[in-house]
């Protein structure tokens, strides 16, 4: 039987961790669910991990646990280092079809050949920032388009790898090395395609489940190939053309507050459960990318906004349609365990009144829909 909206709001609340349960990041990064994308994957972690703080993320990316890679649909996630051969076989269409589009024209391919030697012979026995590689290799003027992809080519290929980043918390200047420098005994094409999506699907349902074929389609960017997937995967099916085993779990309660790019707003092409299809535009711009929200028991209430430097943070927050008193006390719980990740010692709530629409909006004004009040 299909689980209703409520069953799966609260199924899903407690399947993301944001119950707040645990203390390892790890859990929620094996879900590839994590954007590696800063400061996302911080204030993600931080509505989820007892006690997070940012030096957590970068201690399992300094320990080799996990790496910055391209994961379901080309996007950024974390993924651990024993789920890579996976996540590199099931994007090997994709990755082949950008490496036509960027290189099958003119003589991009001779260029990013002699680009590529020379970037693997400035970090041979080191590691460098992007911009130091770039100095180092000094691509000239012909060169410049293939250069401006030839790094995300070779971590695509996996022939270097990002081990960190510089400047504060919320950059994403990332520091590369050379793949089998920094990972020697990791072999990333060491699964061929059928078995990884089949283990896509497995990891998928086991995480977000229950949900549908449609669900797992739209999330993994597998198309024709999502059927196959799940029934190679042997997932259990509920009825009514949801998968994946039945959870128990209570009705969420509580407030979060979530960032651009959450994984609860981008694992289930049906997001009934979290948001009303009246709503779509308040959470969702034109293309398709949601904004920051205020999770109050489950459901999206309101969007916010944060900035900081280093000895303030300020948050302010605006609501659908009304904030009682204590969700804005909750509120500020949650900023404070956010000003306490970063280590910021201040902290500002700003009521806004009104959430504005993110659909009717400019391009990338879901990045700080409450910019205009901080």
């Amino acid at each position: 039987m299909a689980p209703t909206v409520a069953q799966r709001r609260a199924i899903r609340f407690r399947s993301q961790l944001l119950d707040r349960r645990g203390t390892d990041p790890l859990v929620f990064i094996r879900k590839i669910a994590l954007y590696s994308t800063a400061p996302t994957s911080h204030l993600a972690l931080a509505a989820r991990v007892k006690g997070y703080r940012v030096e957590h993320l970068e201690r399992l990316v300094a320990d080799r646990q996990i790496v910055a890679g391209g994961g379901v649909r080309g996007s950024g996630f974390f993924v651990p280092v024993e789920l890579i051969p996976m996540t590199v076989a099931v994007g090997a269409d994709r990755r082949a079809r950008l490496e036509r589009e960027i290189l099958d024209k003119r003589d991009n391919r001779k260029a990013y050949d002699r680009l590529s030697k020379r970037v693997e012979r400035a970090l041979d026995g080191t590691e460098m920032a992007g911009a130091d590689i770039r100095k180092a290799v000094r691509p000239t003027e012909a060169e410049a388009f293939v250069y401006s992809w030839t790094l995300r080519l070779m971590a695509e290929r996996c022939r270097i790898v990002p081990t960190s980043t510089t400047g504060s918390w919320k950059s994403n200047r990332f520091v590369y090395r050379l793949w089998d420098e920094w990972l020697p005994h990791v072999d990333p094409f060491g699964m061929d395609e059928e078995a990884a999506r089949a283990e896509l699907a497995r990891v998928y349902f086991e995480a977000h489940g229950p949900a549908t074929i449609e669900d797992f389609r739209w999330w993994s960017g597998l198309g024709p190939h999502a059927r196959n997937a799940v029934e190679a995967a042997a997932v259990p099916e509920r009825g009514d053309g949801y998968f994946g085993t039945t959870r128990r779990a209570s009705a969420p309660t509580g407030v979060r507050l979530l960032p651009i790019w959450d994984a609860t707003f981008l694992t289930h092409r049906d997001r009934t459960h979290v948001i009303a299809d009246a709503r779509y535009g308040s959470v969702y711009d034109t293309s398709g990318n949601p904004t920051s929200v205020v999770l109050v028991d489950g459901r999206a209430a309101g969007v916010w906004t944060m900035v900081e430097d280093k000895k303030r943070l300020r948050v302010a927050a605006a609501p659908f349609a009304s904030f009682p008193a204590r969700t804005w006390t909750a509120i500020g719980k949650e900023a404070e365990l956010i000003a306490d990740a970063i280590a910021v010692p201040d902290l500002e709530i700003i009521r806004v009144k009104k959430a504005p629409s993110i659909a009717a909006a400019p391009r990338n004004f879901f990045m700080s829909p409450l910019r205009d009040h901080l």
